[in-house]
């Protein structure tokens, strides 16, 4: 469950553009049109908001985004300069690697995600490491249990049954 997806690119004054295909970004955060030369810039933005849907939603099922090391500095940077929420950095931080076979990926990221329940049972064969956030795959309650919610919000002394002479209980 494999899929390219070109960088998001803007001008050099900031102009969202559309990419003109795989261009490779440097450390700087520019890159060289072949097809007519001019020069592009990462649209770092865009591209954080794009990686933080992906970790963010467990639909997604996000088991690696490989892209090149100074990409992932740069959207790494820029989200904490955001003040974007820890656990979204650390999935971000987690799933975004620079793939040691098939190319740095300073052109592109490539998203693999994790089989479905549905796809396992198809056929679909784990290979990725087992991400936490996407472990709990179970379906939410219909309906809503008092009986759970009584449970959970009952205080703990409540359960435990005063004995029949009245002294102090000792659970």
């Amino acid at each position: 469950m494999d899929a390219d997806l070109l960088f998001y690119v803007s001008s050099l004054d900031g102009a969202p553009t559309r990419s003109p295909g795989f261009i490779h970004v440097g450390a700087d955060g520019l890159a060289r049109s072949a097809d007519d030369g001019r020069w592009l810039r990462l649209d770092v933005e865009r591209e954080w908001l794009l990686i933080k849907a992906l970790v963010e939603d467990p639909q997604a099922r996000v088991e690696w985004i490989f892209v090149s090391d100074v990409v992932k500095a740069q959207l790494m940077q820029w989200a904490r300069a955001r003040g974007e929420c820890i656990e979204t950095l650390f999935r971000a931080q987690t799933v975004m690697a620079q793939p040691s076979r098939g190319g740095v990926h300073d052109d592109h990221v490539h998203v693999r995600t994790a089989c479905s329940s549905e796809e396992a049972v198809a056929g679909c064969e784990p290979t990725g490491p087992r991400r936490p956030w996407l472990e709990s795959e179970s379906p939410p309650l219909d309906e809503p249990s008092e009986e759970l919610a009584a449970a959970l919000f009952e205080p703990s002394s409540a359960i435990i049954e005063a004995p029949a002479s009245g002294g102090p209980s000792v659970p």
